[in-house]
């Protein structure tokens, strides 16, 4: 959804300051400089890096307090700012005079193919040569450390490995990447290998692929071809004021022009159709348990009625049959030699809607005799979390 409101309607928001974004912005601003002096032969004083820091991040924190939507206390942001400072000093007491290898760039741009239609364009925090090898380097105030499984920041470097590989094929011999989790002061590294190139090529082909695909549908059908996907970092995304799944949370509450049952606005009829939605989930279980003793109760003695003093109740059997997976083919196989298969043939329109968002069939071969129908449902409800701390 961001990059259909980004690269697509070109939207461009003020992006909502807070102290993760604020202050996680000055820390790398902050060793961005420092790596500059180095690039010049010059080396910063840990006071003056905090000196930096601190210039960096003044003006837009006296905004943050000028906001009418602020969310944060002096206090708040004392121990925000002493924290994030505490990154610098420690990450300036580890590496000062920082010479373990010699400077490439900070914040290089770096632009590369996927393959010969699609391009990438990225920006990496800084890049070392040891040797004939080339490191790619990252800077993250995380306050927590993906599990390996789930690790999309090894993931993005990976990406960055193929375009510095791609670049620089005949000048280098191994690309490593390392990640700073400066909040623990940890750093990970690793060799981005021939194989971790190769999957991370293929999977961010197949994610463009599926970009293009939802383009498709954009265009001819489907508004909502970019559906939102819900995560932590909505948190702190700049589009949460035109976003289906935040629009409304960033709302002033609505008055119903007509109360209902004394209820006079949107989020108050929000709770109160929460509260009948779980009366009504007790009252189905229940009523499946009473059911489940009833339809024993019938097959023990053989009826197809029960009977109360003020009701009947008819129960039916209703016959189905299964189909194993692994004999499908010899079942359409027999139905063919009988003539009827023809008959049980039916368009799979789940499996043709599948097919269209993963860019399989072209939409516009379909647009004079296919319907694209939308409807809504409420799909859950749910209690609203509290928000985690994540930068």
């Amino acid at each position: 959804m961001k990059y259909r409101f980004e690269k697509i309607e070109g939207y461009k928001p003020e992006f909502e300051e807070n102290l993760h974004l604020i202050l996680g912005t000055a820390v790398h601003d902050s060793l961005e400089e420092l790596y500059k002096k180095v690039w010049v032969f010059s080396l910063m004083s840990e006071e003056e890096l905090i000196s930096f820091f601190n210039q960096d991040r003044q003006e837009k924190i006296k905004k943050l307090k000028e906001s009418e939507n602020i969310r944060y206390t002096d206090a708040d942001i004392d121990a925000f700012h002493q924290r994030w400072v505490s990154y610098l000093e420690e990450y300036y007491s580890q590496y000062s005079p920082f010479d373990q290898e010699k400077l490439f760039g900070t914040e290089q741009d770096v632009n590369f193919n996927l393959s010969e239609e699609i391009g990438f364009r990225w920006k990496i925090d800084r890049l070392d040569m040891q040797g004939d090898d080339i490191i790619i380097n990252d800077y993250k105030t995380n306050t927590k450390i993906p599990q390996d499984a789930k690790d999309k920041i090894q993931e993005q470097i990976n990406l960055y490995g193929f375009g510095i590989k791609q670049l620089y094929a005949s000048k280098v011999k191994k690309v490593i990447g390392r990640v700073y989790y400066l909040h623990f002061n940890k750093c990970y590294q690793w060799e981005i290998t021939d194989e971790l190139v190769k999957k991370v090529q293929e999977d961010y082909l197949a994610i463009a692929q599926e970009i293009e695909a939802k383009k498709k549908l954009l265009k001819k059908w489907n508004q909502n071809a970019f559906e939102t996907k819900v995560a932590s970092h909505c948190d702190y995304c700049p589009f949460k004021v035109i976003c289906p799944a935040r629009k409304h949370e960033t709302m002033k509450d609505e008055t119903l022009q007509t109360p209902i049952d004394d209820i006079d606005s949107i989020r108050k009829l929000i709770d109160k159709y929460k509260k009948v939605s779980d009366e009504l989930d007790v009252l189905e279980e229940k009523k499946k348990f009473y059911k489940d003793i009833l339809v024993n109760y019938a097959k023990e003695q053989g009826v197809s009625k029960l009977f109360s003093d003020s009701y009947k109740m008819s129960l039916a059997t209703r016959e189905s049959y299964a189909i194993d997976e692994d004999e499908e083919d010899k079942v359409i196989e027999k139905l063919k030699e009988d003539w009827v298969y023809g008959d049980l043939l039916k368009l799979d329109t789940n499996k043709f809607t599948k097919f269209l968002k993963e860019g399989k069939i072209d939409p516009s071969q379909f647009e004079d005799f296919v319907e694209h129908k939308e409807t809504m449902f409420i799909s859950r409800v749910s209690a609203k979390k509290e928000k985690e701390e994540e930068c």
